[in-house]
């Protein structure tokens, strides 16, 4: 069992863990990969063994890779989509962060998910990119995204506007502070700030929800996964702002983006007991109600 440990920097909170993964992956006769960032802190942390990989996280990891587990937060990730693209490794996310909707597995859970995957006691969700079709084209570099992309305006004092087509017919013209595209992973995330339904993961669609709409019938609007979806923005301001998760790029004025499926997926690590339904309750309090309790009794 070949295992990549991701994470933006190393953490001291992260060593029990990390020795952990690698005890058990030493036992399949296996190696350790980790960012090539994070060399000499590990180095430094761990004794040298021959097992271990660093890896340049710029480049996609191949097919020799089986589980990436990322010690972090849910930012973290979502990082591992650009790693992993379309190698089809299943990834889990361990939480130390906050809120951890996505990284949701505690580290006191970690050995029993290395062993489950080691026993094959598991399932795959496979999670809906998206994909910014254009942005080679725009920016030299193609983006990827978990959660969602969205275009926001530069400007604070500005609304922007924001022309709107679905498979080449016209949706709607958005006054806004700017707008998102979201998939079904990405719904309990800024969409849900903004408004936006709620979706389960194994849904097929994609939400477009307006941030801060001028006009109230503005309203969210589920969409189809097959669908391609274009973006033009126009306002007083020059440029505006272009976000895929985390990655940020910007875009002149009048140009277009364009949004699609990507032709892969990301395939989360689900243990037995992991059920969307229960993490949705648990991490957002969704439906939190007093009488829930008052009803058991």
């Amino acid at each position: 069992m070949n295992v990549f440990v991701f994470m933006r920097a190393y953490n001291s909170e992260y060593y029990v863990a990390i020795q952990q993964i690698i005890n058990k992956v030493l036992e399949t006769q296996g190696k350790v990969f980790f960012p090539k960032l994070v060399e000499s802190d590990i180095l430094k942390a761990f004794q040298f063994i021959p097992q271990l990989v660093f890896w340049d996280t710029e480049k996609p990891l191949g097919k020799d890779v089986d589980l990436v587990i990322s010690l972090g937060g849910d930012g973290t990730l979502l990082a591992t989509v650009d790693l992993i693209l379309d190698a089809n490794i299943p990834v889990i996310g361990i939480n130390f962060g906050r809120l951890g909707f996505l990284s949701y597995t505690s580290k006191e859970d970690l050995v029993l998910v290395l062993e489950n995957f080691i026993e094959k006691n598991y399932t795959l969700s496979h999670r809906t990119v998206l994909e910014i079709i254009n942005s080679k084209e725009l920016v030299g570099k193609t983006f990827y995204a978990l959660n969602d992309v969205s275009i926001h305006k530069i400007d604070t004092g500005n609304m922007i506007f924001v022309k709107t087509f679905i498979n080449g017919t016209y949706l709607n013209a958005y006054w806004s502070d700017g707008i998102i595209i979201s998939t079904p992973t990405g719904s309990t995330a800024y969409n849900l700030s903004c408004g936006g339904a709620i979706l389960a993961p194994e849904t097929q669609n994609f939400i477009i929800t307006p941030i801060s709409p001028h006009n109230l019938s503005a309203r969210p609007i589920v969409i189809p996964d097959s669908s391609v979806v274009s973006f033009l923005p126009e306002g007083r301001t020059k440029r505006f702002a272009v976000s895929a998760d985390s990655k940020h790029f910007f875009l002149e004025k009048e140009a277009e983006i364009l949004v699609k499926k990507a032709p892969f997926t990301i395939p989360f690590l689900q243990m037995p007991e992991d059920n969307f339904f229960s993490i949705l309750r648990e991490k957002m309090k969704w439906g939190d109600d007093l009488r829930n309790e008052m009803q058991k009794n």
